[in-house]
């Protein structure tokens, strides 16, 4: 029996873990779990755009938004699947770096489209709301795209959650229709985040070194912390998507949409000489 044996015990062995999974070389996120939830990931995506696409009146917004989600984890699990080694850096960071790109895309778009409900939109009549939108996307892409060049997708993992958790509240303070739903959907895309984070030490490369002996998970080999986030965040996309689709667009609580609709129902007020 070999020292290494000393790395098992028991529940490591009876979950199915095989020996000689702790190459130095191939200890990568290959699971089934991650890369199968990052394609029904892109499914639910897919229908959601299209959908929302298809039907008049849409936040304009979030319809960029289900794609480049869907774009970026279709891109993950590529990347998952065909980097089985830590060799491949060169595939892994390319992967890596378009995946994060699309993904802190879709979390500025969904920003953007909150920021729509408050009336801040470049749209908008008036500067100063304008000037706000407009800084607000040009700031959110710069930190998406130097985080997608220098691969450091934890940069991208920030912005999504404080721009969840941004539009969550935009939606209490707001109120369009369903807000709640839309509230909920989004807290779970945080919820999400959070659980990648928490168990990623136990059921990723920090549990890894010890047999996964601290992952709540049953067989982190087959689904481990990145399948659940998966599951986590599948299920906010679809309950957002779901309440996207049933709500009403525009927004009546929009202040420059009450304006605009003001106008349109009263368009001889701003020709007084018509008949």
């Amino acid at each position: 029996m070999t020292t290494t044996r000393t790395l098992y015990d028991q529940d490591f062995l009876d979950a199915g873990c095989p020996e000689d999974m702790f190459s130095p070389s191939t200890k990568l996120d290959t699971t089934v779990g991650t890369w199968s939830t990052n394609f029904a990931i892109t499914f639910v995506c897919i229908v959601a755009f299209v959908r929302l696409v298809r039907r008049n009146g849409v936040v304009p917004s979030l319809s960029p938004f289900f794609l480049c989600v869907a774009v970026g984890f279709s891109i993950g699990a590529i990347g998952h699947i065909i980097v089985q080694s830590r060799d491949q850096q060169p595939a892994k960071n390319i992967t890596e770096g378009i995946a994060g790109l699309f993904v802190g895309s879709s979390t500025i778009f969904l920003v953007l489209s909150a920021e729509e409900l408050l009336g801040v939109s470049r749209t908008s009549p008036q500067k100063w709301k304008k000037a706000v939108w407009w800084s607000t996307g040009v700031v959110l892409m710069i930190v998406v795209v130097y985080a997608s060049v220098v691969v450091e997708l934890l940069y991208v993992s920030i912005l999504s959650m404080v721009g969840y958790l941004a539009t969550t509240i935009i939606y209490i303070v707001a109120r369009p229709d369903l807000w709640y739903v839309k509230s909920i959907g989004v807290a779970l895309l945080l919820a999400g985040l959070l659980v990648q984070i928490f168990l990623r030490g136990k059921c990723g490369d920090g549990g890894y070194q010890d047999c996964f002996r601290e992952c709540p998970l049953p067989n982190p080999t087959v689904f481990n912390h990145n399948g659940l986030f998966h599951i986590v965040f599948m299920v906010g996309l679809m309950v957002l998507a779901f309440a996207e689709g049933m709500s009403r667009a525009p927004d009546p609580k929009s202040p420059d949409k009450k304006a605009s609709n003001e106008i349109i129902q009263n368009p001889d007020e701003e020709n007084p000489t018509s008949e």
